[in-house]
């Protein structure tokens, strides 16, 4: 803020305002690279050695273009040179500022934190500017650069006084580092392609950028024309930019809240574009200075305070990795690009048809237009994304969205908290943590004492996001609370309420007469010490947690010793201990289930990589499955690589291979739906039931990720043709491979033979039905999924009505390639009197059914099973016709030579 209107002021009165435009164009050019090259080093380097290094050249960057800017024959390149690193400037250190935020502090504590450190900013705004204000006088704005430069060099120490302050926690560090990074990359702009809701959130941001360029670019022309002395300029600049600051705040403390609370979110958006039209309008017919500053505030005050809030509101039912994602991008890529475009319309209008400033008034009231129409589109949108967030179904009545737009959001979110399943209640504290409003607490406290313990613990993750409201004495009743988590998170609100005197509170919880309070305080003492070094030397987890390990030898009580050994589970892997990770190993392998799913969370909470292959393990064993899956998506995508590794591996263990496309599924980014997609196809009928299944679950919870359509439509033909294979083998006529065909010369069927081929018959009308499921479940991934499971449902229906409206519906969904296959296919399939749901995980095994049959000693049997192994083509079931080719009878090993041959040779 001093910087800025300094070098305005000199840009201005040395070229005038005809080459703004330029400047433009080239700032969007220079900031587009640097961003991508700062990326690069963030990811590969240290962030606080960058931090120090990037101040350093900053600093000096300062330096040199005051000395360049003093010798008249290169003060005109210096200037073209400063204000485009002035962008460079904003954007880097501002970018690197919240990226070290985001490293230090964990989501709730950014919530919680980050709207103090923010403050800073709007002190430094209206500072700045009144600085040069009253300072550009006595000293020169070109003098001006050095208080820039010194105030620059006071940041210097700070990332190492952090990097002391704070204890060392490389796994997660670099995670939080790299995902920030990955904002910068091209990754999110997929993300915004496919997703309706963010591609309006940027066209309104792109409007928004480029409509606030032409209104900088009046404001400047009209200022410049108005004021020819440099020092008087900048003055001016800096007056109006700090009063912009004082505005913006004002707007924010008093009326945000307000505006948003009583009216939603629609009405807060087109408030800004409302008050730009008026300030507009005012420059199109009385182009004065008065008219440009007016109009200058109409934008920055209001952007900045109320424009924002609605933008943050915006992106509320965006998954929250995506939306860290992707509002980066947009703030930074999007941003550049429309900074740049405004460069190319203004070279347009004023150089080719010679515009004035008036006159851009009018292309600035057809782009308000523009915007106007985008908020109308988007509140569609932001209600009906909110509504699929918050409800357990689509919702797709056209009048439920309308009369939605009516009611305020925060209101709706109320009700559902006051009077819903648990569930949706669930869903809806989870959305209430990402826009904080007053009148959700009366509703949080009295959720503190709902019967279901998981929504008592997000009632108070959610009052914690409340600073300035102490509710100490409510929540101590809940250190008592049945449950570990309950009772560590009620500790961990009296903590930060607490005081000065926060550490001694909490060491008296250690001497706490009940030992379930005692553990709860050590576990919440180990989470608020992971990271900070004064506060683990004061607490001493590691001594603490040692002395309890030992005195297991010493107690009887079987429910003590559990209880002891799943808080020193959690405590280990939360505060991060190394010297105790043996004693981790050790549990793993506890007779305790309880005690065994503790220190699976435990190891995937410390991140390290040593227990992946430990933890992957223990997905094969379905008492632990749930804990595996979580532990693993601690390390988020990082551990893709070794999923994908073991998915590949053809000696691991089935069981395990079978579970890994779940956990696959809950970490929710494109590299998951990469990686599953390769899987599409794979041979073994059971994994690729749970890779199209892991797939379904990432298109219902994270619409925004890409799929590959071709691979898709591809994977779907090759399913519909095995299932055509299917329908010619059980309906053909004269087969003996044919579990329903009968002999041209019928004889009186052996009893035996005939149970074996009824029992073949069962066994692949379930094939087919697993394969239609199957199709219905890879068309999910292309089309609507709820249309595509109303549809599997009413075609499973014995009613032929139903079953000819579904058909008709997927006659009018389909594309033509693959309504020429799926429609015929659809309209001969058998309709089993008990079909699989399309969302029931369970699926009968045929290769244990063949084996059993195989294995049974019954020759009839056996040759009928031989057949149909012939005829599945399937290299999974050779193993079982292997067995059988030494069999005494020699019409079954005739069988078996034959399922050989046809199936192994090829191979």
């Amino acid at each position: 803020m001093i910087i800025k209107p300094v070098v305005n002021a000199m840009f201005l009165t040395r070229f005038g305002i005809s080459r703004l435009p330029i400047l433009f164009v080239l700032v969007a050019l220079v900031a587009g690279v640097a961003s991508r090259h700062y990326s690069l080093l963030l990811k590969s380097g240290d962030l606080f050695q960058l931090m120090r290094r990037s101040l350093l050249i900053m600093i000096g960057s300062l330096l040199l273009f005051r000395m360049l800017i003093h010798w008249p024959i290169l003060k005109g390149s210096a200037l073209f040179g400063f204000y485009i690193w002035i962008a460079v400037f904003s954007l880097i250190s501002t970018s690197q500022f919240w990226i070290l935020a985001n490293t230090l502090f964990n989501p709730r504590e950014a919530k919680r934190l980050f709207g103090f450190i923010g403050a800073g900013a709007i002190a430094g705004g209206i500072f700045g500017g009144y600085l040069v204000n009253f300072s550009v006088g006595l000293i020169g704005s070109e003098n001006l650069i050095w208080i820039c430069a010194l105030c620059l060099f006071g940041c210097i120490p700070i990332p190492s006084l952090l990097r002391e302050n704070t204890v060392s926690d490389e796994p997660l560090q670099k995670s939080r580092q790299e995902e920030q990074a990955g904002a910068f990359t091209e990754g999110p702009l997929a993300l915004i392609r496919h997703s309706r809701h963010l591609s309006l959130l940027a066209g309104i941001i792109g409007i928004s950028v480029l409509v606030g360029k032409l209104v900088e670019y009046q404001f400047n022309a009209i200022a410049v024309s108005e004021i020819t002395d440099t020092d008087r300029l900048s003055a001016f600049f800096g007056f109006w930019l700090s009063n912009l600051n004082i505005v913006s705040f004002i707007i924010q403390l008093f009326i945000t809240r307000r505006v948003v609370g009583a009216f939603g979110v629609g009405t807060a958006l087109f408030i800004l574009p409302g008050a730009i039209l008026f300030g507009t309008l005012a420059v199109l017919f009385y182009p004065a200075l008065w008219s440009a500053v007016l109009i200058k505030i109409c934008d920055g005050s209001l952007k900045n305070s109320l424009n924002k809030a609605g933008i943050e509101l915006l992106v509320l039912p965006i998954p929250i990795k995506v939306k860290n994602q992707a509002k980066t991008y947009i703030d930074v890529f999007i941003d550049s690009f429309f900074t740049g475009l405004s460069g190319l319309l203004l070279l347009l209008f004023t150089l080719g048809f010679d515009m004035s400033v008036r006159h851009i008034s009018g292309v600035v009231l057809f782009l308000l237009a523009v915007w106007i129409y985008l908020v109308l589109l988007i509140r569609l949108e932001y209600v009906r994304s909110f509504r699929l967030k918050l409800a357990s179904h689509p919702i797709s009545s056209e009048q439920e969205i309308r009369t939605g737009e009516k009611n305020s959001i925060i209101e709706e979110l109320i009700r559902t908290l006051s009077d819903a399943s648990d569930e949706t209640i669930l869903r809806a504290l989870r959305l209430a943590q990402e826009v904080k409003n007053d009148r959700f607490l009366p509703v949080f406290l009295s959720l503190l004492d709902h019967s279901v313990s998981v929504i008592r613990l997000e009632s108070l993750r959610n009052l914690y996001l409340y600073p300035k409201n102490d509710f100490s004495e409510i929540v101590k009743a809940r250190v008592r609370d049945p449950d570990l988590e309950v009772q560590t998170e009620a500790l961990h609100y009296l903590f930060h309420h607490a005081g000065a005197g926060r550490v001694d509170m909490l060491l008296d919880f250690f001497r706490h007469e009940d030992r379930t309070v005692q553990g709860a305080a050590l576990l919440c003492a180990a989470r608020e010490s992971r990271r900070n070094s004064r506060l683990k030397e004061n607490f001493q987890i590691h001594i603490r947690m040692e002395a309890q390990i030992r005195q297991l030898q010493h107690i009887s009580n079987r429910d003590h010793i559990d209880f002891t050994k799943i808080l020193a589970a959690r405590v280990i892997g939360t505060a991060n201990i190394p010297d105790l990770y043996p004693y981790l190993y050790l549990i793993l392998n506890d007779a305790s289930s309880k005690v065994v799913d503790a220190a699976i969370i435990g190891a995937g909470e410390t991140r390290r990589k040593r227990f992946i292959p430990l933890l992957i393990h223990h997905l094969g064993n379905p008492r632990h499955l749930k804990a595996a899956a979580e532990a693993l998506s601690f390390f988020g995508p990082p551990v893709l690589d070794c999923l994908s590794a073991c998915l590949d591996n053809p000696f691991a263990a089935r069981d395990i291979r079978l579970r890994i496309p779940h956990v696959i599924s809950h970490l929710g980014v494109q590299k998951s739906a990469d990686l599953l997609m390769k899987y599409l196809s794979h041979h073994d009928l059971a994994l690729r039931y749970e890779v199209i299944l892991a797939l379904n679950r990432l298109r219902t919870h994270f619409p925004e990720l890409n799929f590959d359509n071709g691979r898709v439509v591809r994977t779907i033909l090759e399913e519909a043709q095995e299932h055509h294979h299917l329908l010619n083998i059980l309906y053909r006529k004269g087969s003996p491979a044919s579990p329903l065909s009968a002999p041209e010369n019928p004889e009186p069927p052996h009893p035996v033979v005939n149970e074996a081929r009824q029992r073949l018959a069962r066994l692949l009308e379930k094939r087919v039905n697993h394969s239609l499921e199957r199709i219905f479940r890879l068309l999910g991934l292309k089309y609507p999924p709820q249309d595509i499971y109303d549809a599997y449902q009413n075609i499973r229906s014995h009613a032929s009505d139903v079953r000819t409206n579904a058909i008709d519906f997927l006659d009018n969904l389909l594309e033509a390639d693959l309504k020429k296959v799926v429609i015929p296919m659809v309209e001969i399939s058998p309709i089993a009197d008990h079909s699989p749901d399309l969302f029931d995980r369970k699926m009968s095994d045929e290769f244990e059914c063949l084996a059993a049959i195989l294995s049974g000693g019954d020759s009839a049997l056996q040759i009928e099973a031989l057949h149909l192994i012939k005829e599945l083509r399937s290299d999974r079931y050779l193993s079982l016709a292997g067995n059988l080719i030494n069999s005494p009878d020699p019409d079954v090993q005739k069988a078996a030579r034959d399922v050989v041959m046809k199936i192994g040779y090829p191979l």
